[in-house]
């Protein structure tokens, strides 16, 4: 059995080739990056919800996001329960602003006391492709971006 043992020059072209043709090898940093996101509608409103959950290397953040038109099923002060994978993490408060109703729900690891986010619950569910979350009426289930 004869053993391959790449040369200088073989590895030197092997990247020469892989470099000209655009692709890439995923640096340490990038391959500790995730982003997962979905979206739902409500049929027949102008009603949606976005969810995030990033994940770049110590750093993690998880947003819900409810955008709904005035007038609709919704009213200003709804009060919507956000849930992940069946397990309440939070709420969020339907405003008014100059064209829609909204809501978010925002949580980073970084918080601070100043930031428009919070740190995460305690018993936060963990989160891959494939988890539910859920705003009121509304259910997605988050896919890799």
């Amino acid at each position: 059995m004869t053993s391959f043992v790449p040369s200088v020059r073989t590895f030197l072209a092997v990247a020469a080739l892989v470099g000209g043709t655009g692709l890439a090898l995923p640096s340490d940093a990038e391959a500790a990056r995730t982003r997962l996101e979905c979206r739902s509608a409500l049929s027949g409103q102008d009603a949606s919800m976005t969810a995030r959950h990033e994940v770049d290397g110590n750093r993690r953040k998880f947003t819900v996001e409810v955008e709904a038109r005035p007038g609709g099923s919704f009213r200003r002060g709804d009060v919507l329960e956000v849930e992940v994978k069946n397990r309440a993490v939070g709420s969020m408060t339907l405003r008014r602003t100059v064209n829609d109703l909204v809501g978010d729900l925002n949580f980073d690891t970084t918080a601070g006391p100043r930031d428009q986010a919070d740190p995460f619950p305690s018993g936060f569910p963990a989160v891959a492709a494939g988890t539910v979350v859920e705003a009121g009426p509304f259910r997605c289930a988050l896919q890799r971006r």
